[in-house]
């Protein structure tokens, strides 16, 4: 009885997938629109094995290797063959409705498998053209037949699984570099209808955005909503009638221990699409570049707003300066508001935003921290901020003055300031345990503004500002090498052990995320599997 129900819920659960892929008829020469792809069994089952050893579960792990291992013979696992591709592909015809598909399934003997149908109690019927009906519970029959070695499913009308329309499996899942699981939609192949409902229901989401005024906003910040609003609708406009292909990748390396997610989109050749995601590609800065080989953690973030969204952004900026100084009521103070407002203004305005983070170390078990902000006319900006400083150094008390260092050093003409910070009890375990230093150092250069702190710091900033080669710029880079870092997030002596057992020395940990341009938008992980293992036992031993 149980064992009729397990197979009843599993061919259920296909049919809810399978429901929406029925027939429309005949087999078009184009690759089909949708492909989900697993390498084979074996390899998924492997990785999943590996995955599940390291996150502490190894005894779940025999279970699983040795269960699959007993019911493996000459015929497979149950007639199924281990060693293919495994997935579903999916055709869109012109018209919504029209779409066929189906699941293939890799076999070494069809009769073994149907064996362990009629053992589970699993009740089918076969036609004379060889198909066979299940009858779910789902109100949608399953069909299936064997044909080229693999086991067809498909659902709704049998038309996808007729002898004249079956592909050739190893066309039908057919993705160039496949991994061990790739899922690739051909959304050029959408239906026109498809598109025009799903640009209706966007334009609908958005002129309801753009009517629901926020409480106590201004026209300035209402302009650059219903700005960043059309934006919005012209990036998703651009997605739904543009893309050619969106593309998903996992893979696990056994050898290099090594796992990635890759998640990418392209757009049809002379696209609005395209070129915006080609336009990414064309960033550039010299806060970019390799990156330096002591580095635990780097992270960067480049922005460059369109212009109609940055002049918006603009009202809001003149707004806001505004409003600042009509507050301040005494002249003196609202001039020098008034010149750093004015310093700052070309980098508000600029309609472009980069944030660079490093942490270097550890040297002698503390690490240096480097940051830079992208700013325009930054000379200006620093003369300023120096200026404003100078004259508060009057009212300060002389215990206090000597913590402010103008012109403490310098890289070429470039002026660096130094500034001891204040310490209390929290900041100052920071400071001795984690920086080594308590002193912050400042540079002004045209394009940046440099900061540093930490152990050796001064010496990080003054490579850091020694760069002015303009080098590609990824808009995201998060880069952290838990080895480096791992000692540090341990909290714990056996968190430490572990750390060590899992680093030891001369062994990286990292992970990984970007986002990259070009001829595809492209999101990836990289992460080595020493970091799963330290996240999650971590995590387990703070329980």
């Amino acid at each position: 009885m149980r064992r009729n129900y397990l197979a009843s819920l599993s061919l259920s659960a296909f049919t809810l997938f399978a429901s929406q892929v029925y027939a429309g008829g005949g087999q078009p020469a184009n690759p089909p629109s949708v492909v989900v792809r697993v390498a084979s069994l074996d390899v998924l089952l492997k990785n999943l094995n590996l995955v599940v050893k390291l996150v502490g579960q190894e005894e779940a792990a025999h279970q699983i290797e040795g269960l699959v291992k007993s019911r493996i013979g000459k015929k497979g696992l149950e007639g199924i063959d281990l060693t293919r591709p495994i997935g579903v592909y999916v055709r869109f015809g012109k018209t919504i409705d029209e779409i066929n598909g189906a699941m293939l399934v890799p076999l070494v003997d069809s009769k073994a498998l149907l064996n362990l149908l009629d053992n589970l109690g699993v009740k089918y019927e076969k036609d004379q053209n060889g198909i066979y009906t299940y009858k779910s519970d789902q109100n949608v029959d399953v069909y299936f037949r064997f044909a080229k070695n693999y086991l067809f499913i498909t659902a709704g009308k049998t038309d996808s699984i007729e002898t004249k329309n079956l592909p050739d499996p190893a066309k039908a899942l057919a993705i160039p570099k496949s991994a061990a699981i790739s899922i690739v939609a051909r959304l050029d192949q959408v239906p026109e209808a498809a598109k025009l409902i799903a640009l209706g229901k966007l334009d609908d989401v958005i002129q309801t955005a753009q009517k629901k005024a926020q409480p106590g906003e201004t026209k300035m910040q209402e302009a650059f909503r219903v700005a960043f609003l059309r934006e919005a609708q012209r990036l998703g406009g651009a997605l739904v009638r543009d893309a050619r292909e969106v593309r998903f990748d996992l893979d696990v390396n056994d050898k290099t221990k090594e796992m990635t997610v890759n998640l990418a989109v392209s757009g049809k050749p002379g696209s609005d699409l395209a070129k915006t995601i080609q336009g990414i590609a064309n960033l550039k800065s010299p806060l970019a570049g390799p990156l330096n080989k002591d580095a635990a953690f780097h992270g960067a973030f480049h922005l460059a707003l369109p212009d109609t969204l940055n002049k918006a952004f603009g009202g809001v900026v003149d707004e806001a300066v505004k409003n600042s100084l009509d507050g301040i009521q005494k002249p003196e103070k609202k001039k020098q508001a008034k010149a750093l407002f004015d310093a700052l203004m070309p980098s508000a305005k600029s309609g472009e935003l980069q944030v660079v983070a490093t942490v270097l170390g550890p040297r002698d078990g503390h690490y240096a921290f480097v940051g830079a902000v992208k700013v325009k006319e930054g000379e200006k900006l620093g003369k300023t901020i120096t200026e404003m400083i100078k004259e508060a150094l009057n009212d300060i008390p002389p215990a206090e003055r000597g913590k402010i260092q103008l012109d403490f050093s310098n890289a070429s003409a470039i002026k660096i300031h130094r500034f001891q910070l204040p310490r209390d009890a929290k900041s100052g375990v920071f400071f001795d345990k984690v920086a080594g230093d308590d002193h912050l150092h400042v540079a002004f250069r045209n394009d940046a503004l440099f900061v540093a702190l930490g152990k050796d710091s001064l010496a990080s900033l003054k490579a850091a500002l020694a760069k002015t080669d303009a080098v590609a710029s990824l808009p995201f880079v998060f880069d952290f090498d838990v080895a480096r870092m791992a000692k540090l997030m341990a909290q714990n002596e056996e968190q430490r052990t572990l750390a060590t057992k899992l680093f030891p020395p001369g062994k990286t940990g990292r992970l990984r995320m970007t986002i990259t341009g070009g001829s595809t938008l492209t999101a990836r992980l990289e992460m080595q599997l020493n970091v799963l293992e330290f996240l999650v036992k971590m995590q387990k031993k703070e329980q």
